[in-house]
């Protein structure tokens, strides 16, 4: 950050506006993985004035992308719409067909999160066309993934397994260990919906089995969670009890709060008391 306001400083004085506008924007993206929101987005802003100045069309869409980003985290998603769209625009004119399709693809997860499922969907078509056009597998594994999950929230459980199919099929092709551990899960997780209990098991244990080779520990307290559902509906309710104690136990650690997760863990004892009699 030091060197970047080192810089800014020398820009300013050689009157390089576009070189300010670069620093403008590096320490915007720093201070935003600090969770300095506020800082982040004046220093966009300013950014975004620059751009605006010198005609600088492709410096403008990185700024409204970036602004939306943060207006997203703050719940005002009318405004990052607002400003994604502009993005679009602009990226359209300027035939810059990557960048279109990640903004595209905000747009729709914004919308998805608005309860506009179908308008998201119609979205993330367009960004699968462009990955598929521009020859971006790991981008299209990530757009099929999307998709099917909107797909499940709806209740189309097929049409999201062919979709998360498709995506397991490109992380293997691409050795992503991680997208692969996600589309197991995610598989696991509609076996249960349709009450394929064994087959859900299976695909629950391979998620688990990446998470612990990748060290993802956050994957691992997912996976334990959702595993706790399939033995409930098998009705083993003492697996249950101690995968979602391992799960809290974990997400403690990591300083994850844990207190809706405790809740539904002593509802679980209590009721596991009640149909023993006997007390833990």
């Amino acid at each position: 950050m030091e060197l970047h306001k080192k810089h800014e400083a020398i820009c300013e004085e050689l009157g390089d506006q576009a070189g300010m506008a670069g620093s403008y924007g590096n320490q915007a993206l720093i201070l935003s993985d600090w969770g300095k929101l506020d800082e982040a987005m004046e220093l966009h802003k300013k950014n975004e004035v620059i751009c605006e100045e010198l005609g600088d069309r492709a410096g403008l869409t990185k700024s409204y992308g970036n602004q939306a980003l943060i207006l997203r985290v703050w719940g005002e998603l009318d405004k990052a719409l607002a400003l994604l769209k502009k993005q679009a625009a602009i990226c359209e004119e300027l035939g810059s067909r990557a960048e279109l399709a990640g903004t595209y693809g905000n747009q729709a997860v914004i919308l998805s999160e608005k309860g506009k499922f179908d308008e998201g969907l119609a979205l993330f078509n367009k960004v699968e066309v462009i990955y598929d056009e521009l020859g971006s597998r790991a981008e299209l594994a990530g757009t099929y993934g999307n998709q099917a999950v909107i797909l499940k929230d709806k209740g189309k459980f097929d049409e999201a397994l062919v979709l998360f199919k498709k995506m397991e099929a490109i992380c293997e092709e691409l050795g992503d260990r991680a997208g692969l551990a996600r589309s197991y899960g995610n598989q696991s997780h509609i076996a249960y919906l349709m009450g394929k209990l064994d087959e859900a098991l299976v695909l629950s244990n391979k998620m688990e089995e990446i998470s612990e080779e990748l060290g993802d520990r956050a994957g691992l307290t997912i996976c334990w969670w959702n595993k706790g559902f399939i033995y409930e509906a098998k009705g083993d309710y003492h697996t249950q009890a101690k995968l979602w104690q391992k799960s809290i136990e974990t997400k403690k650690s990591m300083g994850i709060p844990t207190q809706k997760y405790e809740k539904a863990y002593k509802m679980l004892l209590k009721s596991m008391q009640k149909s023993t009699g006997k007390k833990k």
